[in-house]
């Protein structure tokens, strides 16, 4: 519920709220650890708000130390199924994610990459003054899912180029950086 992202931004950015102009109230998306709402800043910048939902971390920190509860008691009747250390790193991981600041500092250092390898591609900037651990605001980036095929036939989008495009900044994000931006998925990639 909105109001729910509200209580958010009011205990994450309490001495802040005064530079958003206005918030839509029906989110963009939402997923398991947040939803995103389009927004305006009182400079005029669009912006997105990608709030946290509530309780979602120490939910999410059970979740994971009752995998590791459950997946210990196989391990010591199958050896073999020892998911221990891929749990340890999945557990770093989750922690991570439910800290915005980290992902404010891979869309940084994606943006940086990406532009230094001129590939054509839009990572959005986060502004600094409003991401903390919760919430996170960004440009917003107009453009509509790159798996709408009818828009990608009407606009005469090419899509051997499209695709090109998607797999150069993809490569330069796992192979050269070892750091990416996004879950990879068609729904976080839009065409613009």
């Amino acid at each position: 519920p909105f109001d729910e992202v509200v209580q958010t931004l009011q205990e994450e950015l309490p001495e802040k709220l005064d530079l958003l102009h206005s918030i839509d109230t029906e989110p963009l998306s939402t997923a398991s650890l947040a939803q995103v709402h389009r927004a305006t800043l009182v400079d005029g910048r669009q912006v997105v708000i990608k709030a946290q939902h509530r309780g979602v971390a120490s939910l999410m920190r059970q979740d994971m130390a009752n995998l590791k509860s459950i997946l210990g008691v196989v391990a010591r009747f199958d050896k073999d199924a020892d998911f221990g250390p891929v749990v340890r790193e999945w557990t770093a991981e989750v922690l991570k994610e439910l800290d915005f600041r980290t992902e404010a500092t891979n869309m940084a250092e994606v943006r940086s990459l990406i532009d230094r390898r001129r590939i054509r591609a839009i990572v959005p900037a986060a502004v600094p003054e409003l991401v903390t651990p919760r919430v996170l605001v960004m440009d917003f980036c107009a453009g509509f899912p790159i798996r709408d095929t009818a828009r990608l036939d009407a606009f005469g989008v090419d899509r051997e180029v499209l695709l090109q495009r998607v797999c150069a900044a993809w490569a330069a994000q796992m192979h050269e950086a070892g750091v990416f931006n996004a879950d990879p998925h068609p729904g976080n990639i839009l065409v613009s």
